[in-house]
């Protein structure tokens, strides 16, 4: 005889599998794994519960993440552990809010992300689970804020952001092989020069620098200022939030997975993408608790700004190793 905790889970994936795009299961607290259903409810810090709906007959999964009101977030077919095929994410509204493939666990070819009143917010062009190509953003109107391109995923050539509503240059940022090099310019609204910096692999040329006011007067420098914090403590998050996958823990997989996320001005993730990873279930692993991290605004030069960060998983057995991954990480977030 099925347990009522059975019961309810195997209620709760008949309701999936019929495509409900609410399902009241806010009330419960605890996780369970149950032959072909594993569900995580209400985890501390991220708004998504997690439904496992397994499809046996073709080997094949089916991944729906729901907000914790119940309402689908997004879904995507899983083969041996790692996503395939087509992703699907909506807001509460049940519009779209991004879409791409999936091949072995990775993104791959053109990602698209969406205002909720349907028009184009990004497009992303990924190989191999890295963005490489041309990548751009749009305004709610269609206005493009920025345009760069990406190789293996690193920025190069010169990037360009756009003022809000015009086709007038914000900033122009120079790359080669994902670091600053040359010129870069950062301009007023009304197309004025208002900082100059040279860079040479990443690095500041000293005495390079320039500001200037609106109306073209030169003034003392002060470096760009760039704040970029999570909301909640970064390491409880991480360490209480993980799932470190079976295989990897097995295996005495270890180490660290970098993820590079932008933030928009609103303190939402709008990117991640691996830049170093360990395998395709640790990668998988950490995007899924990156992309569930909620963020302060991002400030840069006293605007509210677009901003890029790297975030760092830890996935380690040894408890001495974790505490040094703490103390490391507490001087880049301090």
């Amino acid at each position: 005889m099925k347990s009522l905790f059975t019961m309810v889970l195997l209620l709760i994936s008949t309701l999936v599998a019929k495509g409900q795009t609410q399902i009241n299961i806010k009330d419960y607290e605890t996780r369970w794994m149950q032959e072909d259903l594993a569900m995580y409810v209400k985890p501390q810090f991220a708004e998504v519960v997690r439904i496992f709906s397994f499809k046996n007959e073709k080997n094949e999964t089916v991944i729906r993440d729901l907000y914790l009101d119940g309402h689908i977030r997004g879904e995507a077919p899983q083969l041996n552990g790692v996503p395939y095929g087509r992703y699907v994410g909506y807001y509460r509204s049940g519009n779209v809010r991004d879409s791409g493939f999936y091949v072995d666990g990775v993104r791959s070819g053109t990602w698209k992300t969406f205002y909720e009143n349907g028009a184009v917010k990004d497009v992303d062009a990924f190989f191999n689970g890295r963005l490489h190509g041309i990548i751009k953003e749009y305004d709610s109107l269609g206005g493009l804020l920025s345009e760069c391109r990406y190789q293996k995923g690193m920025p190069v050539g010169t990037g360009l952001w756009y003022h809000s509503g015009t086709t007038r240059v914000k900033t122009q940022k120079p790359y080669i092989d994902g670091k600053v090099h040359g010129e870069y310019k950062v301009f007023y609204k009304g197309g004025k020069l208002k900082r100059f910096e040279k860079y040479e692999k990443g690095n500041l040329v000293k005495g390079s620098e320039k500001l200037y006011d609106e109306n073209g007067n030169e003034v003392p420098y002060r470096p760009m200022s760039v704040y970029i914090l999570p909301e909640t403590d970064l390491m409880e998050y991480l360490f209480s939030q993980i799932r470190y996958p079976e295989n990897a823990l097995a295996n005495k997989i270890q180490g660290e997975v970098s993820v590079f996320l932008e933030v928009d001005k609103s303190g939402n993730i709008t990117k991640a993408t691996i830049l170093k990873g360990i395998n395709k279930e640790c990668n998988a692993e950490a995007l899924r608790l990156v992309n569930g991290m909620k963020w302060k605004s991002c400030v840069i030069d006293d605007e509210p700004s677009k901003c890029g960060t790297i975030v760092d998983v830890p996935f380690y057995i040894s408890e001495k190793r974790k505490e040094m991954f703490r103390e490391e990480q507490k001087k880049k977030w301090k």
